[in-house]
């Protein structure tokens, strides 16, 4: 007795499906493996940072070490003051260095210290909201980009339109080797006459 087969289709691997399958894991692979090894590479990752040219400043704050930071404004023009006066016997440049090295040494803080000074600052600019403060920020360049990013959202977290500041390249050592620390005589906006602390490089 004969039977009759039925031709069944035969069946085939979709390549299509299985190419799209591979390059979507291909992708999610080599996504992961950067993800991965980002945390390792972020030390080195540097702060952008614009040319270093001479300007005014209303406070200095550096970044150093260690959690630490060197602030430097206004308050601070009478001590230079008092100190050029003690070590007037000194020559250029030699006077300016040991008053700064005097002057570096009562305004290093700790993160701790340092940020009520921020916080007073953002009092004071909020009560003279028509004062304009530049806080210059060096930061060096081997620092880890966080400790910049959070020195700034404390600054702008209010986000007070005459608090404003720029971020530059440098460090401590740069400033303890300055040229010259004086006083120089400047008008205000106001056009009163006052000392304000310049350092020249």
């Amino acid at each position: 007795m004969a039977f009759n087969t039925r031709n069944k289709p035969k069946e085939q691997l979709e390549l299509v499906s299985l190419i799209d399958m591979i390059l979507i894991l291909l992708v999610f692979f080599l996504v992961t493996s950067f993800v991965m090894q980002l945390k390792y590479h972020e030390e080195g990752l540097y702060v952008p940072t614009p040319e270093n040219k001479p300007g005014r400043a209303q406070i200095v704050l550096q970044l150093m070490p260690d959690q630490e930071f060197f602030w430097l404004d206004e308050t601070a023009t009478a001590e230079v003051k008092r100190l050029r006066d003690t070590y007037s016997f000194l020559p250029e440049p030699a006077r300016s260095r040991k008053v700064f090295s005097m002057l570096a040494a009562d305004n290093i803080f700790s993160a701790r210290a340092l940020y009520p000074k921020i916080d007073a600052l953002k009092t004071r600019a909020q009560r003279t909201p028509e004062a304009s403060f530049f806080i210059l920020i060096r930061c060096p360049n081997a620092l880890p980009y966080v400790r910049v990013i959070d020195v700034i959202a404390r600054l702008t977290d209010a986000g007070l339109p005459n608090i404003r500041y720029g971020c530059i390249g440098g460090e401590m050592a740069e400033l303890l080797a300055l040229q010259r620390l004086q006083l120089r005589p400047r008008r205000d906006s106001n056009g009163a006459l006052r000392e304000n602390i310049a350092i020249d490089f």
